[in-house]
């Protein structure tokens, strides 16, 4: 299978999309991409991203491929945990504290930051609507930081979240709550946790 062939399988892998950071993953060198392009097969959607000019775009996998650092959280991570009704109008995504969300919030994302040993607590990765793979807080890491930001969420979300999870059967609530004896919240977490589970 030559280069191009190669790029064409993960593309068709991947909604019609490829990144550069894919192209090294699987030793396939970047000219290949740029060839693509040169051929007018493929197009540039922002630096390193490129997509089929026929793809169906994926936009949480645009987004992730563009703010590689970005996690998709709060009400996107409910989402996409189906642990809400209410498809996000913005994406919300997460990044470490030292991080410039300018660019991302510039792309319409609810960004959030947090510390580093808050940020890198329960990274999962989780199929899209379309199926494409992002980083996403896991169940239970998205349900400590709903809780330690209830004052900003709609309380019917809020509460919606909280009874679909006690019912999940995928929940974890011995590890919701190691997270949030990090996150410094396990007695407010316990507490719904004990109400709720």
């Amino acid at each position: 299978m030559t280069a191009i062939e190669e790029l064409r399988k993960i593309m068709t892998e991947n909604n019609g999309i490829i990144t550069t950071a894919m192209c090294a993953d699987n030793g396939i060198h970047r000219q290949n991409i740029l060839n693509m392009v040169k051929n007018g097969e493929i197009i540039r959607i922002s630096r390193g991203v490129y997509a089929l000019h026929t793809a169906f775009a994926d936009d949480m996998f645009l987004l992730q491929a563009k703010h590689k650092m970005g996690i998709f959280s709060m009400g996107t991570a409910l989402f996409l945990h189906d642990l809400t009704d209410q498809t996000p109008i913005n994406f919300s995504m997460t990044f470490p504290q030292s991080y410039n969300t300018k660019n991302a919030r510039n792309d319409d994302v609810r960004c959030y930051v947090q510390e580093q040993r808050f940020y890198l607590l329960g990274i999962t990765t989780i199929k899209t609507p379309f199926g494409s793979m992002v980083k996403a807080y896991d169940m239970d890491k998205t349900i400590c930081d709903i809780v330690k930001n209830k004052n900003k969420i709609d309380i019917s979300i809020f509460s919606n979240a909280m009874k679909r999870y006690s019912e999940h059967k995928s929940k974890s609530p011995s590890q919701a709550l190691k997270y949030a004896a990090v996150m410094k919240i396990e007695p407010e977490t316990r507490r719904y946790l004990e109400v709720l589970v």
